[in-house]
């Protein structure tokens, strides 16, 4: 998430879907919306949604892995 704010156009996003594991949150970090809280401070006003899964769909190095006890982001922009 770091690497993709600092290479991007301020706000040129639509918005965020997060795909977050079962096992996270209050069972993994001992208080509900971690991840949701993370992705505030780091991207603020961009409208999120999302859902709990059990494993996720994500890119390592380009590669496309299935993922557990992780959070996937998908981030939406208008068509350039």
């Amino acid at each position: 998430l770091d690497q993709y704010m600092g290479s991007r156009e301020p706000h040129s996003e639509s918005g965020a879907l997060l795909f977050q594991c079962l096992g996270r949150g209050a069972y993994l970090y001992g208080r509900p919306d971690h991840d949701t809280d993370m992705f505030r401070e780091k991207v603020s006003a961009m409208p999120l949604t999302g859902f709990f899964c059990n494993g996720e769909i994500g890119q390592v190095s380009g590669s496309t892995y299935l993922h557990g006890y992780t959070s996937s982001f998908g981030i939406f922009r208008p068509k350039e």
